[in-house]
């Protein structure tokens, strides 16, 4: 597992490169977010009794784009940010898409498609480049990343957004992150979670334009899990190592699947092929129900008054009441406090 001291030393480089831009760019989102007023809790359980895709840029993602087309209407699918375009001109439309870093370019990432975003969900780090929120047709949703050194107090104080989710380390991350936490699926399946290279293959997915960072990024071998030599960056050993340990501590018991075919992600396996194949819709559990009611469930306070016996009849008459508290004095209370 990571050492606190290892994701401490993450966090304060990260917000030592990047404060500026962050503050900038979260003063310009919380104008949106204020103007919209959505919270991420509109979509809690959004995705329960199904199955949830999330798409990821490592290389395997290309490998495996023609399977994802066949078996799109099977499963909900998240993606984050620089799969968006290559999903779209397969035909594929996402049900949410991720964008958590500052320097993430519209233009060449989310311009030549922005008039296919309507009905996609954008989930967006307040820190993000607000090019694309501003220039997105569907519905936006912010949220604020919580880490280890508070970053989330000054950051949510500037945006006035407080729709907070752990600080994940990548984007990739972060789709599952908020996937588990919020979104209520059954099961979920990882493709493009890699997290390493091979020699004869690019850095991203689809041989983006990256033929230096394949290089430069060259920080350490390693052997991915079908024993094939591979490279990989600090960041990307570092994410790797973060989402391990929060599937197989925040998670366990949860079904979720690496599909990817590749990489260095510890965390169970499985074919996409076949699990999106016998993926399907399913009526909600029983425990499913439950859990989405204590979620949704609202206090009405009933002050002690006169009127307080008819204002109680007409919350039971009118509301799915699922329990009662009175808050009372024991009368023993009230006789010792008359006596002194």
């Amino acid at each position: 597992m990571l050492s606190s001291d290892e994701v401490l030393k993450q966090s304060k480089a990260a917000f030592g490169q990047w404060e500026d831009i962050w503050r900038s760019n979260a003063k310009k989102n919380g104008e949106l977010y204020k103007k919209n007023g959505r919270l991420y809790k509109d979509l809690l359980y959004q995705c329960v009794g199904r199955n949830l895709l999330c798409v990821a840029f490592g290389n395997s993602f290309f490998k495996n784009i023609d399977t994802i087309a066949q078996y799109k209407d099977n499963v909900m699918i998240a993606c984050v940010d620089k799969c968006l375009g290559y999903l779209l001109d397969a035909g594929v439309k996402p049900h949410y898409v991720f964008i958590a870093d500052a320097g993430i370019s519209y233009e060449k990432w989310m311009e030549p498609w922005k008039d296919q975003t309507d009905g996609i969900i954008l989930l967006s780090n307040v820190n993000a480049n607000p090019e694309w929120p501003y220039n997105w047709k569907g519905p936006v949703y912010f949220y604020v990343n919580k880490d280890n050194i508070q970053s989330e107090e000054i950051f949510s104080e500037i945006s006035g957004c407080r729709e907070v989710i752990p600080a994940s380390s990548n984007v990739g991350n972060t789709v599952v992150v908020f996937s588990t936490q919020v979104l209520g699926c059954r099961e979920m399946y990882l493709v493009g979670y890699d997290f390493c290279w091979k020699e004869n293959e690019p850095y991203y997915s689809h041989g983006a334009t990256d033929s230096d960072k394949r290089y430069w990024m060259k920080h350490a071998a390693t052997i991915d899990f079908n024993g094939d030599y591979a490279n990989t960056s600090q960041n990307l050993l570092f994410s790797a190592r973060w989402l391990s340990d929060f599937l197989n501590s925040v998670v366990r018991g949860r079904p979720i699947y690496n599909c990817s075919g590749q990489g260095i992600l510890a965390t169970p396996r499985a074919d996409l092929k076949k699990k999106l194949k016998n993926s399907k819709f399913e009526k909600a559990t029983e425990q499913e129900k439950q859990d989405i009611m204590k979620a949704f469930m609202e206090t009405i306070h009933i002050p002690a008054g006169p009127s307080s016996q008819e204002l109680l009849q007409q919350t039971l008459q009118n509301n799915n009441v699922a329990e009662v508290i009175v808050n009372h004095i024991p009368k023993p209370v009230l006789e010792f406090l008359e006596a002194v």
